[in-house]
């Protein structure tokens, strides 16, 4: 219903399948995947479409330049948007992943620090 030919309308296009496609990639991911236990269903939601955010403007890049300017076929720049998307996703996920492994361990060891100065210092 959309005409993938009009800019604004392919974006819109692209931005209403991006939607739909991260709300099925969070409850299949949330279910099966990570099988999370998470009550806090609004949090968890919010950390994984941030997350997904940079790639969708990642994708509407590709298809901008494919479809617009280049006027390659919708259809094929949206599949060959997909695979850079899915990389990247990974790529992200795991950088995301060790950053937040990085930093607890950081946080960690400063608690550690912390405590072992209290200590230090109620002991003399």
């Amino acid at each position: 219903f959309l005409n993938p030919n009009n800019a604004f309308q392919l974006q819109i296009a692209n931005i209403l399948s991006w939607i739909l496609a991260v709300a099925f990639a969070y409850v299949t991911n949330r279910k099966f995947v990570f099988e999370s236990k998470d009550p806090n269903k609004l949090k968890e939601l919010i950390k994984f479409v941030t997350a997904r955010l940079l790639t969708l403007f990642l994708d509407m890049l590709v298809m901008f330049i494919l479809v617009t300017l280049l006027h390659f076929n919708d259809k094929i720049s949206k599949l060959i948007s997909q695979v850079i998307i899915t990389i990247s996703n990974y790529i992200f996920s795991k950088i995301s992943t060790e950053f937040h492994k990085i930093f607890g361990i950081i946080f960690v060891l400063r608690r550690c620090k912390i405590y072992a100065t209290i200590v230090k210092t109620s002991l003399f």
